[in-house]
């Protein structure tokens, strides 16, 4: 990944070394998303966004395009939480809930029911 300008440098001292068209296909020029004149953060922020799309768009082709994450919904204050092996959970009468962190968790083990019923 790099700017237009050094993105042509580099291919083309690639191109001269012998580096195959498919290998240089690989090459992303260039990064980010163009924003127009903006500030350098804006231009890191850019290329991050562009970093994790690409990132994305390769666990989508390799995994037939359905994204592998499961969310749940924290039963405390409703927001939307990824199911990971780390998130804050607890299981309660054979159900596991997951949480957005462990205020919500602590709070949900207090009272249980009074925690379900207002998140509905």
């Amino acid at each position: 990944m790099a700017s237009r300008r050094r993105g042509k440098q580099v291919r083309d001292s690639l191109e001269g070394a012998g580096v195959p068209a498919e290998e240089l296909a690989r090459l992303i020029t260039p990064v980010g998303v163009d924003l127009g004149p903006c500030s350098q953060e804006e231009i890191g922020i850019a290329v991050l966004a562009d970093l994790v799309a690409h990132k994305n768009r390769l666990r989508d082709e390799s995994s037939g395009g359905i994204c592998a994450s499961a969310e749940a919904v924290d039963p405390v204050c409703g927001m939307s939480v990824s199911v990971t092996a780390t998130a804050p959970s607890a299981e309660l009468d054979g159900i596991t809930h997951f949480f957005c962190g462990p205020g919500c968790r602590d709070s949900f083990l207090m009272e249980p029911s009074t925690q379900e019923s207002r998140a509905r």
